[in-house]
Formats: structure tokens, C-alpha cells, sequence
């Protein structure tokens, strides 16, 4: 069970789950291919040091790492709240109240534009700001939140 599903309301429920896009992965999967390139180099070569072994396993655990935090983030759309959650061992959230949100902003880079992602800033009263970083589709997205906290 999630943290957002943990910590619904009573008559609330979730409208909007929000995704990051794959190039989002795409550090992690490079350590990860690198660590394995150095522990497959390592038992080809059998080489008398294991330096190679230790820096594979090293890099391996930290792409593994990268992966999984961003696979356990959450981004989430209720018809009370909007929702971010980021952290393996430690967590970090971030919530605004629908009827706090003040505007929906989408900021792409030229290559957001190109590979389609981009990040969905909220802006509420006061001071309070929240981002969905790397969401893919966020011109979509940014319609669906509108249609969830307007209504």
C-alpha cells in the first residue's frame, strides 16, 4: 500500500497518478550498465587486484539506489489534494490543497519539447509552491489537474 493510499481522507480518493518519464531512469540505467561492464570485466580478465569487482559492486548499488527512488516517488492527484512523496529510507512529501492552488505551470526545455516531459509547477497561496518534476505529457497532465481541482 502507498503512502497516499495510507493517508486518504475520509470521502477522499484518487483522481490522478502522475508518472515520471523514462529519461528520468536513464542516469541510473547508465550506472548500472557501468557497474555490470566492470564486474563482467573483472571475471573475463581474472585480474590479480579486485579493484574492478568493488568498483562494479559500488556502482551497481548506487544505480540500484537512483532506480528505486525514483521508482517509489509518488505523484498524485486527489479531489482534495495534490501529492508528492520522494524517499527510500527517508521521506519527504509535499501536499497542497485544491482549493489552496492558485495556478498550474508547465515549464519544457527544448529537449522536454522534443522527448515530451517536463515539469508541472503549482503555485498556492501565500508562498507555498510544489513541482512533479520529469512528468511525460505534462500539457495533458496539466488539463487533467485542472479538470481535478476545478470540480
Amino acid at each position: 500500500m502507498s503512502y497516499v493510499q495510507k493517508t486518504l481522507s475520509k470521502d477522499e480518493e484518487i483522481k490522478l497518478i502522475v508518472r515520471p518519464h523514462w529519461c528520468n531512469y536513464l542516469f541510473s540505467f547508465c550506472v548500472i550498465f557501468f557497474g555490470v561492464v566492470s564486474v563482467l570485466g573483472y571475471f573475463a580478465n581474472n585480474p590479480e587486484t579486485d579493484n574492478a569487482l568493488k568498483m562494479g559492486v559500488f556502482f551497481l548499488v548506487w544505480g540500484g539506489y537512483l532506480f528505486l527512488r525514483i521508482y517509489f516517488m509518488e505523484m498524485v492527484a486527489t479531489n482534495k489534494r495534490v501529492i508528492y512523496r520522494k524517499g527510500l529510507i527517508t521521506r519527504f512529501t509535499r501536499e497542497i490543497r485544491n482549493s489552496k492552488v492558485e495556478s498550474i505551470e508547465v515549464k519544457q526545455g527544448l529537449l522536454g519539447l522534443i522527448l515530451g516531459y517536463g515539469t508541472i509547477v503549482f503555485s498556492g497561496t501565500g508562498s507555498s509552491s510544489m513541482c512533479f518534476y520529469f512528468v511525460k505529457k505534462p500539457m495533458e497532465v496539466r488539463m487533467q489537474l485542472e479538470n481535478i481541482i476545478n470540480s
